[in-house]
């Protein structure tokens, strides 16, 4: 076995050890409004899902629309039989896929760093650093609620198709044959939309494409040669957001949750505040 498989091989076998202990759980927190008290979700319809809001009661110009992890929700019931092993099986393995992506992504933006060659070549060095940069992320604990919390999905699924764009770009920044350049956008752009369509957060997609090329040393290259890209993907969001749109009434969220809107400004800026605190505990090491 080589030592870039080797190195997959640890990364895959962490991060399920890590999050094996999450098997036994039940639903807990907003798996109970989302998914066991969504009656669309506990009648196993998932094309329903994919055009309903994420919580079932949303507040007009308040909701969160993430079809294709509720539509999954709505399939794991109707095979699972209402179960939590099937959701958080699944929720492990997402995360093991996940940690590998990014084990994958390291050796990638290593090889193109260090003068690799094509970008995303591996070189022998490179496998040390990656297997500790994705181990330290298999094994990491702010993770938690994202595994051991089936909704938690919504940031895994965002997470796989995010990270699968980001390797399928850095492969093919070196990539010269039209043919090939049209399979490269098409592919990232559709991976865009799936991501879009898991989590919100994946909008910051074509920030972190051109962070990655810079990286890779080819900044001439995405911002001239990528231009369709970038174009394909502002595409795709403008779809994405008429989409968000004609379900919830809103493309960007008009209204505070009903929490916020109970508490007001000054409690809502304390809390933010609050939050990014627990956010820089949460990524200390």
């Amino acid at each position: 076995m080589s030592a870039p498989a080797r190195g997959a091989l640890l990364v895959l076998l962490l991060a399920l050890a890590a999050y094996a202990n999450s098997l036994p759980n039940g639903f807990a927190y907003d798996d109970e409004g989302v998914i066991v008290h969504n009656p669309t979700v506990a009648a196993g319809d998932w094309r329903e899902a994919l055009a309903r809001p994420w919580w079932p009661d949303a507040v007009g110009g308040a909701g969160l629309w993430r079809p294709l992890t509720s539509a999954s929700f709505a399939l794991e019931w109707r095979l699972g039989g209402g179960s939590p092993l099937l959701f958080h099986a699944l929720n492990v393995v997402v995360h093991a896929v996940v940690s590998l992506l990014v084990y994958a992504l390291l050796l990638g933006l290593l090889g193109a760093a260090g003068g690799g060659g094509a970008a995303g070549a591996v070189l022998p060095g490179a496998v040390l650093p990656a297997v500790a940069g994705a181990a330290v992320f298999a094994v990491h604990p702010v993770h938690t609620e994202a595994v051991a919390n089936v909704v938690g999905r919504a940031e895994l699924y965002a997470a796989l198709f995010y990270l699968m764009a980001c390797l399928l770009y850095l492969r093919g920044l070196d990539w010269t044959p039209p043919a090939l350049r049209v399979a490269r956008l098409a592919g990232v752009a559709a991976l865009y939309l799936l991501a879009l369509a898991s989590k919100e957060i994946a909008v910051t997609l074509p920030a972190a494409l051109v962070l990655l090329g810079v990286m890779a040393g080819r900044r001439r290259l995405v911002l001239a040669a990528d231009a369709p890209l970038w174009t394909a993907l502002a595409g795709v969001l403008g779809i994405y957001l008429t989409l968000r749109w004609s379900v919830l009434g809103t493309a960007l969220g008009d209204q505070a949750a009903p929490i916020f809107q109970l508490i007001g400004p000054k409690a809502r800026l304390l809390t933010a505040v609050a939050v990014w605190a627990q956010y820089a505990r949460l990524l200390l090491f």
